[in-house]
């Protein structure tokens, strides 16, 4: 008797889903990304608060991977909000997310401690992409940003000047072998500031690793 075909059975592990929340005062902003998450296999939404006492309660019962920020949120505070939130949980991801790509804005959820920034232009379609690259690589900034950040600074010659004198003493640092908590000591500026940089150069010069910016650091000693 002919023992009967068994069902294939996947031995390999499956990663486990990137579990979301968001802060943002508009109800309906949860319920798109609560659609999202549900249309999304690798994408899990865990939860959402109106209010920064809401966020704190709701961080007590679940620890997202990635916490998505309203950079305007109605009574609160977001920047102080968001240095609190990542001084307590340092594991957690935060993506500011904004309808304005105004430089000081950026500049100001770096140093709270948001390691990406979202364009609210950003399509649904193109939104899980970003929340991956956020979790896999550490950093995400929207493709449309740099132009947004370029013409903001560049208001300011000084202020431009000195962001293009920083990003190439990144890149002398790298071509050292510096890492970038090495490099971020280094400056004397933060490791989010320094994320920031790099990831602004891999954009610009269309590399996909650090590394490949060792490539620079000759052409600019």
């Amino acid at each position: 008797m002919k023992t009967p075909p068994q069902p294939f059975v996947q031995t390999g592990k499956t990663k486990p889903a990137i579990r979301i929340c968001v802060i943002d005062d508009h109800p309906i902003v949860h319920d798109g990304l609560r659609y999202l998450a549900s249309n999304t296999p690798d994408i899990e939404f865990c939860g959402g608060a109106l209010s920064g006492r809401e966020l704190e309660n709701l961080l007590r019962t679940v620890t997202p991977d990635i916490l998505l920020f309203d950079v305007h949120l109605g009574a609160d505070n977001s920047f102080a909000l968001c240095r609190r939130i990542k001084d307590k949980y340092p594991e957690i991801q935060i993506l500011m997310v904004s309808a304005s790509g105004d430089a000081h804005l950026l500049q100001r959820s770096i140093r709270a401690g948001a390691t990406g920034y979202a364009l609210k232009s950003v399509s649904m379609a193109e939104f899980p992409n970003a929340i991956r690259q956020l979790h896999e690589k550490g950093t995400y900034f929207s493709p449309d940003l740099s132009e947004h950040v370029l013409v903001g600074l560049g208001r300011s010659g000084k202020a431009h000047a000195e962001i293009s004198q920083r990003e190439a003493v990144i890149i002398r640092l790298i071509g050292q072998g510096l890492t970038n908590n090495e490099i971020a000591r280094e400056i004397a500026v933060s490791v989010h500031t320094v994320k920031f940089h790099v990831s602004h150069l891999l954009q610009q010069y269309q590399f996909r690793r650090r590394s490949e910016l060792v490539k620079l650091s000759d052409s600019i000693r």
